[in-house]
């Protein structure tokens, strides 16, 4: 089964923010997208911020599946889990990584990795 093309996206955060000096335009929604956490000193907890202009961004709560209510269920990866990759809820152009603490270092950049 093919996923089609692979498109990579960078950013840097600079040290002492809590979220990107810019963001991701992908151009496009993808189906699959993934962000790539890099290695920083600092315990935080990262979030992802969605925008459908590229102007205004708030933080995306992942889906709730056969729930009768709706829970708060903000979309988080904690700051054991740096150094890797992980889903994001697709469907926005624009993305931006945020951390709950601002960083102590320079970090490698972050990346959005995409597919169809």
């Amino acid at each position: 089964m093919s996923h089609g093309q692979i498109t990579v996206y960078s950013q840097t955060m600079p040290s002492g923010a809590t979220s990107l000096t810019s963001y991701f335009d992908l151009g496009r929604s993808f189906d699959k997208v993934y962000l790539e956490v890099p290695t920083f000193a600092s315990g935080t907890d990262v979030y992802i911020q969605g925008s459908r202009d590229g102007t205004t961004f708030r933080r995306i709560y992942r889906e709730q599946v056969s729930t009768s209510i709706v829970v708060a269920d903000v979309w988080k990866v904690g700051s054991a889990a740096s150094q890797a990759f992980h889903r994001v809820p697709a469907g926005f152009r624009y993305y931006r990584p945020e951390v709950s603490t601002a960083l102590t270092d320079t970090v490698t950049p972050w990346k959005m990795v995409c597919s169809d």
